[in-house]
């Protein structure tokens, strides 16, 4: 058994990968959390995006998750689902928190274009 503990936001944005498993028969999964301070986007220009699927828990606050074809506001208590590919980007409305899932396509440490870690 291996538990993990949520970490508590610094105030800044702050995405942390808990854990990593595979890749196993082609696929592997990342979990882990997200805080966004408010006004803040990520990425601050372009779109994010990965070559997995992701599943998102918005654990508080309020998002406006942007994909280049529109802009839909998630509340606490909802669940986002982007596909392999799907070039997106988040928004704080207010604080907010996400818990996140990708799975699929194996794992890699260069998820967006420039280097920077997921949401």
């Amino acid at each position: 058994m291996d538990i993990r503990t949520l970490p508590q936001p610094s105030g800044d944005i702050d995405i942390t990968s808990l854990l990593t498993l595979g890749p196993q028969d082609g696929a592997a999964i990342d979990v882990g959390t997200a805080f966004f301070p408010p006004d803040i986007r990520f990425p601050q220009t372009g779109f994010s995006v990965h070559q997995q699927h992701e599943v998102s828990l918005l654990l508080e606050g309020e998002l406006a998750i942007e994909t280049p074809g529109e802009t839909q506001i998630v509340k606490a208590g909802q669940v986002i689902h982007l596909l392999p590919g799907e070039q997106h980007a988040a928004t704080a409305i207010s604080r907010a928190r996400v818990y996140y899932i990708l799975f699929g396509a194996p794992v890699d440490n260069d998820r967006r274009p420039g280097g920077s870690r997921h949401t």
